[in-house]
């Protein structure tokens, strides 16, 4: 706004000065052209000047013999041609001209061309006769003044006498363009001698609208008086679409005041700081300083704690923010307030270019005390649960381990039965008892897998590869698999990288769980593990299925499950599986395809390990 103030002041002045140029410029050109110029005699040092010459040329004088010059006697007269040129040497044209000729001697004019001649006979005198005529197309009987007619008219002049010639129009003598020149001529008639060397030239110019230093004055001024209307226009169009896409970005951002105690939108170029949800401690300081930069310092070291205070001045350093967000949409940062206590400060990227800097971000200040009160709570519940839980595993590790001895011996038992007894139902018996007891001997030893995995502390970011882990899956539930005469197979497509960041025994236990699950259920057939992935960046999107397929069903390689969930049995390997999934934040989901295709998959998300990954 204070630009687009400046430049309509600007605008206005110059305007102003256009217009007072204008002015001038007119009442300049009016007097111009009301001026009347004379010049006497041969005067050439004026840009427009008259040269009186006789024509030099063998027709161009002659004698007049015999001319009767009073009763008495009489003598031969001198007839001369003379030229008169008027030279326009300015820069304007000659709207009108006059031509006054002084008589010095006595002489008869004879003729005039092309334009009409006042003579003045016996000027000065009480018998002065004044008539003005055109020598080329005149009637004898309406001459007025004495003359002398011989078959040509000869009009007597004496010294005093004067002659003015008016220029025709129609004959081009007028006006005159710049760098122009107009002849005309006389005929005289004198005994000894013809001098014309008084005579003074009158001239009218002409200037037109758009001529003269004023005319390109005013121009100049016009000119600048337009630039600025159109940088004025300009910045106003731009504020009023810059207002507008403000008024459109607040109004988006406006749902966003419920998350935010203040939301700013900061023009990085301009320094300049905006409020879309203002905050009342931001704004007592808005009235003092104007500079987004100096704003935020300001605020930070009056706000922040002693502890966090150089952090948080880094955080919102400006200068820095273009480069901190080179490829980010947002960064954040957390601190202790002295007015509020926990904060976050989080700033959103704006209206990026390709090729240049950051110029708009997005500035949110949230109160997180309650948050991190629950994240305090959460932490302390989940402390007394991963207790509890311990206290359940070492109570599973001892039963299992004390369990395991029991349904050996039964085994052992059993097998004696079945080797030394012959009689059939017995045999059978023992049959049943052998398949009730491996199964029991297979839950107790998952049970036991699960309290051995649970007991140890993993951090849950080792690198750990995918291949080597599903293998050692297999190996694990192979033997009671072959008991169930069920086949065990993996598939991991080949886009998969192998090196994975994550929880290898929180994954390998997810998939000994469904594994167990399938085996327990399954009779006949194969059980198959698969791996599909999509890599998204820096990580991948792994789908990890286990499928039951009949014996006598054939599976086509390498197809995803459908993905309409269904409800999940009760089973403790299930259960088990999904609690585990849902500690990475995913969920287990089971189909039953038409062909009696039985999945039951998970998704999680894996780092993909690079070099330096321990």
């Amino acid at each position: 706004m204070k630009d687009q103030s400046f430049l309509r002041r600007i605008s206005i002045a110059l305007f102003v000065v256009m217009l007072l140029m204008f002015i001038v410029h007119v009442q300049i050109l009016v007097h111009f052209n009301r001026q009347v110029i004379t010049v006497h005699g041969n005067d050439t040092s004026g840009s427009s000047y008259m040269e009186i010459n006789d024509r030099e040329n063998s027709t161009s004088s002659w004698l007049k013999r015999d001319f009767p010059l009073t009763e008495e006697s009489t003598v031969d007269l001198i007839g001369q041609t003379v030229d008169e040129t008027l030279y326009n040497n300015s820069g304007d044209a000659i709207r009108e001209w006059g031509l006054r000729i002084d008589i010095l001697g006595d002489c008869f004019i004879n003729q005039a061309w092309n334009g009409e001649v006042e003579i003045h006979q016996f000027a000065g005198g009480e018998s002065e006769t004044v008539q003005r005529l055109n020598l080329q197309d005149y009637h004898l009987e309406d001459v007025r003044l004495q003359y002398r007619f011989d078959g040509d008219l000869l009009i007597p002049m004496q010294k005093g006498d004067y002659i003015v010639y008016y220029p025709s129009e129609y004959y081009t003598e007028m006006p005159i363009r710049s760098g122009d020149s107009v002849k005309i001529g006389m005929i005289f008639y004198y005994l000894d001698k013809l001098d014309l060397s008084e005579y003074d030239l009158t001239i009218h110019y002409h200037r037109n609208l758009t001529q003269g230093w004023s005319f390109v004055t005013f121009i100049i001024a016009a000119a600048l008086w337009f630039l600025s209307c159109v940088v004025y226009g300009t910045s106003v169009v731009s504020y009023r679409i810059a207002r507008k896409q403000m008024e459109q970005r607040r109004s988006g951002l406006s749902y966003m005041s419920e998350l935010y105690e203040a939301i700013y939108i900061i023009n990085l170029a301009m320094d300049e700081m905006t409020p879309v949800s203002p905050g009342e401690y931001i704004e007592n300081l808005r009235s003092k300083y104007s500079s987004a930069r100096e704003l935020l310092n300001v605020a930070v070291r009056g706000d922040s704690d002693e502890s966090f205070l150089a952090d948080t001045l880094a955080f919102v350093d400006a200068d820095t923010l273009p480069e901190r967000m080179r490829n980010r949409e947002s960064i954040v940062w957390e601190f202790v307030s002295k007015l509020h206590g926990w904060c976050r400060f989080r700033f959103f990227a704006m209206d990026r270019t390709e090729g240049k800097p950051l110029e708009n971000v997005i500035f949110a200040v949230q109160d997180i005390n309650d948050e991190r009160n629950e994240a305090q709570v959460l932490a302390e519940r989940l402390e007394k649960a991963e207790a509890v839980t311990a206290a359940n595993n070492t109570f599973l590790s001892m039963a299992t381990e004390n369990l395991q001895a029991p349904v050996r011996e039964i085994l052992e038992i059993n097998g004696k039965i079945l080797r030394e007894s012959g009689e059939g139902k017995t045999r059978e018996y023992a049959e049943s008892i052998r398949s009730t007891a491996d199964r029991m001997l297979a839950l107790i030893s998952g049970l036991a897998r699960r309290a051995e995995a649970a007991s140890k502390e993993k951090a849950g970011s080792d690198r750990y590869s995918l291949r080597k882990t599903a293998e050692e899956v297999l190996r694990m539930i192979r033997p009671m698999a072959e008991k169930k005469h069920l086949g065990l197979e993996t598939a991991i497509t080949e886009n998969v990288p192998d090196a994975l960041v994550g929880d290898a025994e929180k994954l390998k236990e997810i998939m000994a769980s469904l594994l167990d699950n399938a085996v327990n259920h399954g009779t006949d057939g194969t059980v198959r593990l698969s791996v599909f992935g999509k890599i998204l960046g820096e990580t991948v999107h792994l789908l990890v299925s286990v499928r039951s397929i009949p014996k006598d069903g054939a599976a086509p390689g390498g197809s995803l499950p459908d993905p309409k969930a269904v409800r999940v049995e009760n089973d403790l390997d299930l259960e088990v599986a999904g609690a585990l999934l849902a500690s990475v934040r995913s969920e287990l989901k089971s189909v039953l395809s038409a062909d009696a295709w039985k999945d039951i998959y998970f998704e999680i998300d894996q780092r993909i390990a690079e070099e330096n990954d321990q």
